[in-house]
C-alpha cells in the first residue's frame, strides 16, 4: 500500500512521518507551509485545515496524528514499535502514547500560542505562565520514569517514544526544556539521533 501524507514541518505530521520512515514504509509526502492549510485546494480535502493529513488508496483520509500512528501499527503488525497485547509492558505503552496528546501537548501549546502564535495584543499572560509552570510540572512526571529506563514505555523503543518525543521536540523549540530533568533531556538527545528522526526533522 502507498500512503500519501500531507505534512508540515515540525506540527504533529512530523509524529506520522517518523513512524513511516522508521517502519520503512512506501509513501509520498507532500510538504507544504503552514499558510498552505488554509488554501482552498487544500481545504477541499481537509474541511479542518490541520496537518497531518493520511490519504489511503480507497480515498479515506485520516486526520488524527494518534489515530494515524495507530492505523499504520495495525496494517503492519509484524513492526517491533508496539507491544504484544499480553506483553508487560503493554499498559504502559497506552498510557504513554497517550499522554503526549491527552496531557503533555494541550499545556505546550497554550504556551506557544500566548507567547508567540498570536499577536501581542492578544496574548495572555496569565495564561502563558500557567501553562509553563504545568509543562515544568509534567516533564518532571516524564523524567521520574525517564530516571529507570531509557525509552518511556519500558525496555524499548516503542510508537509512545514517538508520541511522547516530538512532544517534547516541540516544546524545546520554544525553550520549554530549559529547566527540564537531566533524564528528559537526555531522552530527546538520544530520539533525535535516530536516522528515522532526523530524516523526519529535516522535511
Amino acid at each position: 500500500m502507498t500512503y500519501i501524507l500531507h505534512h508540515v514541518r515540525n506540527s504533529r505530521s512530523m509524529r506520522v512521518l517518523w513512524l513511516m520512515e522508521e517502519m520503512g514504509l512506501d509513501f509520498e509526502l507532500r510538504s507544504m507551509s503552514g499558510a498552505a492549510l488554509k488554501y482552498p485546494d487544500y481545504l477541499a480535502l481537509n474541511p479542518l485545515g490541520t496537518a497531518p493529513m493520511l490519504e489511503l488508496e480507497d480515498g479515506q483520509r485520516l486526520l488524527e496524528s494518534g489515530a494515524i500512528l495507530q492505523f499504520l501499527l495495525a496494517k503492519h503488525p509484524r513492526s517491533s514499535f508496539e507491544p504484544e497485547k499480553d506483553d508487560p509492558s503493554f499498559a504502559s505503552y497506552l498510557q504513554w502514547f497517550h499522554f503526549a496528546e491527552g496531557s503533555l501537548t494541550p499545556w505546550v501549546l497554550q504556551f506557544m500560542t500566548n507567547t508567540k502564535l498570536k499577536p501581542k495584543e492578544m496574548r495572555n499572560e496569565p495564561a502563558a505562565i500557567e501553562a509553563r509552570g504545568r509543562v515544568q510540572a509534567l516533564l518532571d512526571y516524564v523524567g521520574a520514569t525517564l530516571d529507570t529506563r531509557d525509552h518511556i514505555a519500558g525496555a524499548h523503543f516503542t510508537a509512545a517514544d514517538i508520541m511522547v518525543g516530538h512532544s517534547l521536540h516541540v516544546a524545546s523549540l520554544f525553550g520549554l526544556l530549559d529547566q527540564a530533568p537531566k533524564s528528559v533531556s537526555a531522552y530527546l538527545a538520544r530520539m533525535a539521533a535516530r536516522p528515522a528522526f532526523g530524516r523526519a526533522a529535516a522535511s
